[in-house]
């Protein structure tokens, strides 16, 4: 064998050595996220890292039955978005089906 044969030789088999380290490091990272997201709590799962700007809802139950509703206040894009609930008996005042699970009067203001 040729002296350039065996460079380019030992060149390819690093390039290998080099692509599989790679390849195991990438299949560890991905082992470890997938342990930590199905047994970690808390910080500890992946899915929980990043601040999520959604806005949160709360489950109200009244009168037996649930709803969804946004919560009270949030600031958000230069304007203030205030959120009431209208009980019941004043659903047709504000327009509401009676047979509504629940209703809310939205206010919004720039801030």
């Amino acid at each position: 064998m040729s002296n350039r044969n065996l460079q380019s030789h030992c060149k390819s088999d690093k390039i290998k050595w080099i692509v599989t380290g790679l390849a195991i490091f990438l299949i560890a990272v991905t082992l470890v996220g997938l342990c930590l997201q199905l047994f970690g709590k808390g910080k500890a799962k992946p899915s929980e890292w990043f601040n999520k700007n959604e806005q949160k809802q709360e489950q109200v139950i009244q009168n037996g039955q649930s709803g969804l509703v946004s919560p009270e206040e949030v600031e958000m894009n230069g304007l203030k978005i205030t959120a009431k609930t209208i009980s019941a008996p004043m659903y047709e005042a504000y327009g509401a089906t009676r047979g509504a699970e629940a209703a809310l009067t939205l206010t919004v203001t720039p801030t």
